[in-house]
């Protein structure tokens, strides 16, 4: 046996010391933490995924891109009439002592039918493999486009490592407050109306019973670069997708048309823009609501000559039934500047 906390007059704790700690507290699997941007992954041109901050826990080995820090990955170009997988994994490799986890990028086989997954090493760190890789995100490219992306991990849930079956424990709540203890169903875990619960057994069951209607989220896109000039433009957003049931937005009048009723709904504005010019003027970003501008701008100067410049930025506001939100982008000087066409707008509803 080896102590492990303890001074012993020498450097004695290794990383297979902390990471078999660390697998007993996060379990023997792999995991993104829930912490600062879990990893979140952004298209920001046809061939480069930013990879934002986060941490991970793969076998009890801990790695993180920093707080305000990303990795960038480059995808190779995809061939015209032919599609491909790629997986972008966590790689951990051991050689001669020294430990390395990095992302890195495998690449999938061409093919004219249903493309297939690259080979993804398994290995198992706590048994001393040399070689393991977590994959995180799938790439699919179609033809010279990247068609988008699947996420392949799970986040860390304290809860999945703290759970009880009702007859673990005494089938009764305390409720110091109340008279001592509310009695609960031993199969159920139902809380009784007559105790001060909803005798409802599932989510839906309690928001129907309480009247809650669940939030709702859609993503309008624009299909068209728009070339800005120093008038303020119109993007217009003539794609969308709604997240979470029935939507209560549509698309209309090139913009996001709401039909929730009058309430605060939250705005999230994620402009991509492409500069041509040798300098790097103003852009402007402004929210509009119907024909009237909210007040809400958003600036930045895109970086010089050929490069994309990612503005964004989330409001919240109160709409009423039947408003149309859209924007408007301008640019400080010239005409070299394009908003992308996956330029876009998320809205969604606050209750």
């Amino acid at each position: 046996m080896k102590i492990i906390t303890g001074a012993t007059g020498q450097a004695h704790v290794n990383a297979a010391d902390d990471g078999a700690l660390y697998a007993a507290l996060f379990g023997t699997s792999q995991f993104v933490l829930p912490i600062e941007n879990q990893l979140e992954a952004e298209v920001i041109a046809t061939t480069r995924i930013r990879i934002k901050s986060g941490d991970v826990m793969v076998h009890g080995r801990h790695a993180r891109i920093p707080h305000g820090t990303y990795d960038e990955l480059t995808i190779d170009n995809g061939t015209s009439g032919y599609k491909r997988n790629d997986i972008i994994v966590c790689h951990y490799e051991e050689t001669d002592g020294i430990e390395s986890m990095v992302l890195k990028v495998l690449k999938g086989t061409p093919t004219t039918g249903a493309p297939k997954d690259p080979d993804v090493v398994e290995g198992n760190i706590l048994n001393g493999d040399s070689v393991h890789e977590f994959p995180l995100y799938r790439v699919r490219v179609n033809g010279i486009n990247l068609d988008g992306l699947d996420k392949l991990f799970s986040v860390w849930d304290a809860g999945d490592n703290h759970k009880h079956t009702m007859n673990q424990i005494d089938g009764t709540l305390p409720m110091d407050r109340v008279t001592g203890t509310l009695p609960l169903d031993r199969t159920s875990g139902v809380l009784a109306v007559e105790y001060g619960g909803t005798g409802c057994t599932t989510i839906k069951d309690v928001r129907d019973t309480l009247g809650i209607k669940p939030n709702r989220q859609f993503i309008a896109v624009a299909s068209n670069d728009v070339t800005l000039t120093s008038d303020s433009t119109k993007i217009n957003l003539i794609k969308g997708v709604a997240i979470g049931g029935d939507s209560e937005f549509n698309i209309n009048y090139s913009g996001v048309e709401c039909w929730c009723g009058t309430i605060n709904v939250r705005v999230d504005i994620s402009a991509y823009m492409f500069n041509n010019f040798t300098d790097s003027p103003l852009v402007t970003v402004e929210l509009y609501a119907g024909d009237n501008p909210t007040g809400y701008k958003f600036n930045a100067r895109p970086v010089k000559g050929g490069e994309y410049t990612h503005i964004s930025g989330s409001v919240v506001l109160p709409v009423g039934m039947g408003t149309v939100l859209y924007m408007k982008a301008k640019v400080s000087s010239g005409t070299g500047v394009i908003a992308k066409d996956n330029t876009r707008m998320i809205v969604s509803t606050l209750r």
